[in-house]
Order: structure tokens, then C-alpha cells, then sequence
């Protein structure tokens, strides 16, 4: 599947083909229910960010189950709002807060997590 076959897709507006479980978790390259328009920002850092959170957890050893549910405005949107990342591992697992900061990412992380619920909003950039 190329990005421009992405429902929504447009170069032009820097759209990404998103995951919405993403490879480095496991997710498929090649099935198209996996993949959704996204912005460039929404996509990487901003999933990114989640993303590398529960793949160093499993990496130590817990056991994650995430869900990530897309949000549109009606069924027939090619191009989504947000989407919504849930996380639970009998460990405790959770989110640490996204920042476009670096030293405000650095502080959430050594506050720890606080979040098992995440909801990135597909927009172009962070205000």
C-alpha cells in the first residue's frame, strides 16, 4: 500500500500514513485498517512519543494491552480528528505526558507516568 492510497491522503498538507498500532509494536506494514491519514506533528513526535513508552515497557518485561481507537466527525471522514490510546499492564503502566519542550518531557518522565489514557488531536503542529 503507498501513502497516496491512504484515504485522505495529501502530500501537499503533510499528511502521514499513520499507524494506528504502530510497526514498532507489532503493527502491520501491509494491512490497510492499520494505516490512517494523520498529520505529520500527530504522527511523529506525538504517537511517536506513546509509542516508545510501551515498547520500553515490554522491553523490561511487562505485558501492555493498548488499545487505540481512531475519532471522526461522521462515517463518511476519510481524515480523523484524533485518536484515543488506552494502556494497562498488571504492572502499572502509564503514560508520561507529551511536551514540545524538552526539559518539560524530561521532567514528566522522571515524575513517571501518570496516564492510562491518552488523546492526541490530528493537528498540524502544537500551539
Amino acid at each position: 500500500m503507498r501513502g497516496d492510497e491512504s484515504a485522505g491522503w495529501d502530500s501537499e498538507k503533510r499528511h502521514n500514513r499513520g499507524h494506528l498500532l504502530g510497526a514498532l509494536l507489532g503493527g502491520s506494514n501491509e494491512d490497510p485498517r492499520n494505516f490512517v491519514t494523520t498529520h505529520q506533528f500527530a504522527n511523529s513526535p506525538v504517537m511517536r512519543h506513546c509509542e516508545l513508552q510501551v515498547q520500553q515497557a515490554v522491553r523490561h518485561g511487562d505485558t501492555v494491552r493498548l488499545r487505540v481507537t481512531p475519532h471522526y466527525h461522521s462515517d463518511s471522514d476519510t481524515i480523523l480528528v484524533g485518536f484515543t490510546l488506552e494502556a494497562h499492564s498488571e504492572n502499572g503502566f502509564k503514560f508520561h505526558a507529551y511536551s514540545k519542550d524538552p526539559k518539560e518531557r524530561r521532567a514528566n518522565r522522571a515524575q513517571g507516568g501518570t496516564l492510562n489514557s491518552v488523546t492526541i488531536l490530528n493537528v498540524p503542529k502544537c500551539s
